[in-house]
């Protein structure tokens, strides 16, 4: 797979979000963007970094990342839809089965990234993609492979919630349904450091906890966005609501 291919940034012609504040977190609603508002979106530099390489152990058998739906393995999907948003650049981290997930990736415009310590757990590919990405990178994205319907409205609104604010170095925005967070998640560079510092398989979970203050939200209605194929149960109802989306 091409290695160093970078997805250009790019808006979706028309769209735009207005930023709130409230309390401790923050709001968006959809509006239109001033031309002050937009330069600062624009003057940021955002990274995604995809996490692919888990070993899917929850599964009965296979590998969720490849696992077919609407005929296109899983991964594809996810990838795709956060190929069609706004970053600067997207990292894809590999580990299990990494021929056949770069294979199933073949043409998206992403940088591949293989990590060889993949058994150690979720923090060591959140470190590799971390290693990978341009150096003058102001936020990063981090979502999870397994999650393929979430749409690209969502990425685009969690990025211009994170990029119009001021205080986006030291904010983390994330998106809230049914009262509770949810992924992906955008970091500011504020918190590069200890993302690198991470350990195990928990993720960067302790990081969003030890830092509920620097919390950015945006609530999302609908929760089969947020849905992950962890199980053979949750692969089958992303099955179903993928398929009632074609009708």
């Amino acid at each position: 797979m091409r290695c160093q291919q970078h997805y250009p940034h790019s808006r979706p012609r028309g769209a735009g979000y207005r930023l709130q504040t409230s309390g401790r977190y923050c709001h968006i609603n959809s509006g239109r963007i001033d031309r002050h508002t937009e330069w600062q979106m624009i003057g940021r530099k955002i990274t995604a970094i995809i996490l692919a390489a888990g070993l899917s152990r929850r599964m009965q058998a296979g590998t969720k990342l490849l696992a077919p739906l609407g005929g296109t393995p899983l991964i594809r999907h996810s990838v795709k839809n956060i190929c069609q948003t706004q970053f600067d650049e997207v990292i894809v981290v590999t580990g299990h089965k990494a021929n056949s997930v770069i294979d199933a990736l073949d043409g998206l415009p992403v940088t591949i990234v293989r990590n060889p310590d993949y058994t150690y757990g979720q923090a060591s590919s959140i470190k590799a993609g971390l290693k990978a990405m341009a150096k003058d990178t102001d936020d990063v994205l981090i979502a999870l492979g397994d999650m393929p319907l979430i749409p690209p409205i969502l990425i685009n609104e969690l990025c211009a919630a994170h990029k119009t604010n001021p205080a986006a170095d030291n904010t983390i925005t994330l998106p809230f349904c049914k009262g509770q967070r949810r992924n992906p998640v955008i970091f500011g560079n504020a918190f590069f450091e200890l993302l690198a510092a991470l350990q195990g398989d928990e993720g960067a979970r302790p990081i969003i906890k030890d830092h509920a203050s620097s919390i950015s939200r945006i609530d999302w209605p609908d929760i089969a966005a947020f849905m992950d194929a962890d199980t053979p149960q949750m692969l089958d109802t992303i099955r179903t609501h993928f398929d009632r989306h074609l009708q």
